[in-house]
């Protein structure tokens, strides 16, 4: 996880590349988890997801600098064995990150 972190550090301007990486880790995470079920329902769900412009949004590279932030917040409760924690960072990643790539023309649901 440590060395995909570093690899998105250094795509945070090459946001096509970043896009790919943050799904390695990701993938990473759900694999660390023991969950295989909940792995495979992710992939799924997100090789499909991955496909619509409402998903993945067009990041910029502050964007994409934020959403790294938060995967170190996540890597760190991870590395230090801090579960609720890990999974507190995670579920906060996820609402900040569909936030961040909702249209913002758009009005609230």
């Amino acid at each position: 996880m440590a060395a995909l972190l570093t690899l998105l550090d250094s795509q945070v301007d090459r946001q096509e590349l970043f896009v790919e990486t943050d799904v390695a880790f990701h993938d990473r995470i759900m694999r660390a988890s023991g969950n295989r079920l909940s792995r495979s329902i992710v992939r799924t769900v997100h090789a499909e997801a991955r496909k619509s412009y409402r998903y993945s949004g067009d990041p910029t590279s502050t964007e994409c600098q934020v959403s790294n932030d938060e995967h170190r917040a996540v890597f760190e409760h991870i590395r230090d064995r801090d579960e609720a924690g890990a999974e507190q960072a995670m579920s906060q990643h996820i609402l900040s990150a569909w936030s961040r790539r909702r249209p913002k023309d758009r009005s609230p649901d």
